[in-house]
């Protein structure tokens, strides 16, 4: 069953609070001009009263979203516009990715869920299937998932494989490697699992309750501490470093955003973070920003994020630096 939601948006446009961060053993910060990150407008879109949680960019262009409270997925088109997806199926939703056939796979609370651009959905069961979180597509054609203590693997037939390790703990992000691996965070480590099984685990006094992990173009992947307070990086060959700041608070997602840097969500204090590969933050603040919590980029470079509190899709465009000059005068 779908339903059509009219599009109604709130615009503000948030300058940035940028600081240098460094990494665990360096915890101080150097304030820097404010013209080094760029200027933001904020809009959101009502989805109450279901709540999201978790986004991300279909093959169709749209924003799909799904909605851990209230049990549906969420789809809004290139032109806007919302449409909610229903099925029987559906229960608590916690992760959405795009699969290798085209469709958007999700993780709901006892099974795989599968949902084509056109609306049809199907559900895939599985003993091996416990409480998933995160889902991604693999490097070998088939949709990989964390589990409640384990790490699977679903064919697009819906053939499900189970991976066991005594180290994994209640992961919940995962995501593909520059490498051909599996990336994936842990309660306290970063965990490793080739498309064979192998598993790799790398520990850190810095990574805590790690929440979503993205793969950044400088080669590492960067995952947001939701425990520690801090953006984390993790190099292939396992060597972490930790980015800290005090405007970061229990954040949750995280991607590599139209300018290279990593935006990710600062959900304990209502903020949309960035930050450079070299370690620049930026932190935005809106009345659109309300619990964020999943982040992704659409198409056309525009930041898109889920919050789950104030029941939202919520979108930052980053101004061109000519327009934001002509307001400022």
């Amino acid at each position: 069953m779908t339903r059509r939601v009219g599009l109604v948006v709130v615009v503000v446009v948030a300058s940035a609070v940028v600081v240098v961060g460094a990494a665990a053993t360096r915890p101080s910060a150097v304030t820097v001009a404010a013209a080094a990150a760029p200027r933001v407008a904020f809009t959101s879109v009502p989805t109450a009263p279901a709540r999201p949680r978790v986004i991300t960019v279909g093959p169709d262009g749209a924003v799909w979203f799904a909605n851990y409270f209230g049990s549906s997925l969420g789809r809004i088109g290139p032109r806007g516009g919302m449409r909610v997806i229903r099925h029987a199926s559906m229960d608590w939703p916690a992760g959405i990715a795009v699969g290798p056939d085209g469709a958007l796979w999700f993780a709901n609370c006892a099974s795989i869920g599968r949902v084509t651009t056109g609306g049809s959905v199907r559900a895939f069961l599985d003993p091996g299937i416990e409480r998933p979180q995160g889902i991604t597509a693999g490097p070998d054609g088939a949709l990989w998932f964390t589990n409640d203590t384990t790490i699977a693997r679903i064919t697009t037939l819906g053939t499900v494989t189970v991976f066991r390790h005594p180290s994994i703990d209640r992961p919940v992000g995962i995501t593909a490697g520059p490498d051909g691996a599996l990336w994936f965070t842990n309660r306290d480590s970063i965990g490793r699992i080739t498309p064979a099984g192998r598993f790799s685990f790398f520990r850190h006094p810095s990574i805590d309750r790690p929440a979503t992990i993205t793969a950044a173009p400088d080669g590492a992947l960067w995952f947001a501490n939701a425990g520690g307070g801090s953006i984390g990086r993790i190099t292939t060959a396992g060597a972490v470093s930790a980015f800290r700041h005090p405007g970061i608070v229990r954040p949750r997602g995280i991607t590599v955003g139209p300018d290279g840097a990593l935006w990710f969500t600062s959900t304990g204090n209502d903020a949309i973070g960035r930050l450079t590969t070299a370690g620049a933050f930026a932190f935005y603040r809106s009345s659109a920003v309300d619990g964020p919590v999943g982040i992704t980029v659409g198409p056309d470079g525009t930041v898109w994020f889920a919050n789950y509190r104030g029941a939202s899709i919520g979108r930052a465009r980053i101004v061109p630096a000519e327009t934001a000059a002509s307001r400022s005068r």
